[in-house]
């Protein structure tokens, strides 16, 4: 479908789906992850940190709001770097 963990882009070392802003059901924004305890997802200050913001750049917000800015973001490391090309 068009949200199937199949349309998502991982990193070349396999540790996290890109960040999703679309989609519902369980895990739909972030993913699940599975870890020793379990099955997990991501937080919010997780993708705050995998988008290159500071911890707690959307704080204020609820977390269904955070998951969408968050999944809406350009990360910014990347446009930093396009930036430098210029």
């Amino acid at each position: 479908g068009h949200n199937s963990i199949w349309g998502r882009v991982y990193d070349p070392s396999r540790i996290s789906a890109s960040l999703n802003a679309e989609g519902g059901g369980l895990g739909a924004k972030t993913g699940l992850y599975m870890v020793e305890d379990g099955i997990r997802r991501l937080t919010p200050t997780e993708c705050e940190r995998l988008q290159g913001f500071k911890d707690g750049w959307t704080e204020g917000c609820s977390d269904t709001q955070r998951y969408r800015m968050l999944g809406n973001a350009v990360t910014t490391n990347v446009i930093e770097d396009i930036g430098a090309l210029f």
